[in-house]
This record gives structure tokens, sequence and C-alpha cells, in this order.
């Protein structure tokens, strides 16, 4: 077991110890292998915020969730407020429903082409600054 010092009691050593090869983190391949009752995910949140990496990031999760039978969380955080650094007097083109409206057809429609009918999907939109 390792010592270090302290910062904040000055001289006071401190324990570290690695973690047990059961709380590593598993490799996707190896999920069965890992997963057992206390291990057990039944909800796999995937921030969406309709880029390229949000979309991989969707992916990933996708057969992450066939393999634990878990439920899939789209989220998506628009900004119904002005884009131009926070200042109210500038109108929006678009309303703040209009947008979360948009956001959620989005989310189905991701959902609809990215992930199979046997995951169940959650799409949620927020309101506040991404």
């Amino acid at each position: 077991m390792k010592m270090k010092l302290n910062k904040y009691r000055a001289g006071v050593p401190r324990q570290t110890k690695r973690p047990a090869k059961s709380e590593q983190v598993c490799e996707l391949s190896q999920i069965d292998a890992c997963a057992g009752p206390a291990n057990k995910l039944k909800k796999i949140l995937v921030p969406i915020d309709f880029s390229a990496e949000s979309i991989k990031a969707l992916r990933y999760a996708v057969p992450l969730a066939e393999k634990l039978d878990a439920f899939i969380c789209l989220v998506s955080v628009v900004e119904t407020g002005s884009l131009l650094n926070n200042l109210k007097n500038v109108p929006m083109g678009f309303s703040g429903d209009t947008r979360v409206e948009d956001a959620k057809a989005g989310l189905v429609i991701m959902a609809q082409k990215e992930i199979g009918k046997l995951i169940p999907v959650i799409p949620q939109v927020r309101v506040g600054k991404p």
C-alpha cells in the first residue's frame, strides 16, 4: 500500500490503494463476465447535441444496453434565451417551445434510426445552458 502526504494536513500521511480487480472498469467485450447483480445498470444516459461525437456515444451505448438489458435515456439541452452574451433584449428567431419541440422530434428520429426496436428509449429535452 502506498503512502502519500496529505497536503491539507501537513505531515499526516494518507493511504492510497489501487482498486481491486472486481472494481476495475470492464471493456465492452467483457461485460458478461463483469455484470453481476451489483453491477446491473438499468438506465444508460446518453447526452445528445446532434454532433458526430454524440452519435458515436449513442452507437457505443446500444450494444451495452442490449447486453445489460437496460433503457437508453437520450437527453438534449436547448437554450431558449439569447445566444448573444445573455442579452435579453435581443429577439430570437424561434420561440423556446419551437426549439424544444424540434429537439424532441430530432431525438425520436435519431432513436428510430440508430437504436433497435427491442431497446426501450426515453427521449428527454431540458431547457438550460448546454
